[in-house]
């Protein structure tokens, strides 16, 4: 063998990390013991490091003085007052454009905005009401404007025989009151 070869170090990949599959063939029984032991000791300082951690942060919050602790609490609670004022402001829209104020939770920040935009859905949904009757069902004591709807005394028959006695008794005092 070369003495050059036997004196170079293992190649090292771009970010300086050793080649693990080589490394791991390379190391036999004492290195592998000596890799595991390292890696719990790696465990382990990392583990005392957030214990440490931990524990200085309790400690500057134990020493911190009655002023900051109450500057702490100011922010807070100013920051509950700044939440209960955008809830206000969003029942005050909803009640405003008339609707329900869980609509309101939607995209964007100005609550008024978004309660005319909810307020213009609501009137695109609701029936027209320019003279024009809904072609839904009729209200009590309408006749239905097209000719295929059945008469009261068929409607009888046919919610006598589904036995709907509530709808039966409502056909029939309709029909005392047409006569």
């Amino acid at each position: 063998m070369d003495k050059t070869a036997e004196n170079q170090e293992p190649e090292q990949k771009q970010d300086g990390a050793m080649p693990e599959a080589s490394s791991s063939e390379q190391l036999g029984e004492n290195g592998k013991k000596a890799l595991e032991a390292e890696r719990a000791a790696a465990r382990a300082a990392q583990k005392r490091v957030s214990e440490l951690e931990e524990l200085l942060k309790q400690r500057d919050d134990a020493s911190k003085s009655e002023t900051e602790k109450l500057t702490d609490r100011l922010a807070t609670l100013e920051a509950d007052i700044k939440a209960e004022r955008s809830a206000k402001a969003r029942l005050e829209a909803a009640m405003k454009a008339g609707v329900p104020p869980e609509l309101l939770d939607g995209p964007g920040d100005d609550p008024e905005a978004y309660a005319v935009k909810l307020a213009e859905w609501k009137a695109q949904q609701a029936p027209a009401e320019n003279g024009k009757k809904s072609e839904s069902v009729p209200f009590v004591k309408e006749r239905p404007e097209h000719s295929g709807a059945m008469s009261i005394d068929d409607q009888i028959v046919v919610a006598a025989q589904s036995g709907d006695t509530a709808l039966v008794r409502m056909l029939k005092a309709m029909k005392l009151g047409k006569q």
